[in-house]
């Protein structure tokens, strides 16, 4: 498979990607899609608040970060969880998961795009969010914000 980052098609900016030889996670600085840069790059950047949600995850990035958050309390960030349908929240409830999220503190929001979009709730104004939503456009996640989108290849379960 290959995308192109960093710049137009046709453009000297452009730069073929070879997920096939991706070692590490890749995350897109705030808050321009096209600045994609790896986990290590961006290490040590203070992270206030974390969306996990958006039409973008599956159930598997839900019982993933289950597994991580097991027996955590008191998260240095502030952790919000949208699944993106009610028939993986019913999973997720019926899999003993939402029982972690909510020990670890992590709040819940409504199945859908929720914070993704910004029109159910909005993260504190000038946070640093890590996110797994599709884009990390200026204000879409809440105002003032910057945004690190961190999305998955899909190929989890």
């Amino acid at each position: 498979m290959m995308a192109c980052a960093g710049g137009q098609p046709g453009t000297d900016a452009e730069r073929p990607v070879l997920f096939s030889v991706v070692t590490e996670p890749i995350v897109c600085c705030p808050n321009d899609p096209d600045d994609a840069k790896t986990l290590s790059d961006v290490a040590g950047a203070k992270i206030d608040e974390v969306f996990i949600g958006s039409c973008m995850t599956n159930i598997g990035h839900f019982r993933a970060a289950s597994k991580l958050l097991e027996g955590k309390k008191d998260m240095p960030v502030k952790l919000w969880m949208a699944p993106p349908t009610k028939m993986d929240a019913k999973q997720l409830t019926e899999e003993g998961h939402y029982g972690v999220f909510g020990a670890a503190g992590a709040r819940m929001e409504m199945p859908g795009c929720s914070l993704c979009m910004g029109n159910q709730a909005q993260v504190k104004e000038g946070a640093t969010v890590m996110s797994t939503s599709t884009r990390n456009f200026p204000n879409r996640l809440g105002r003032g914000l910057l945004v690190f989108s961190a999305i998955s290849d899909g190929t989890q379960s």
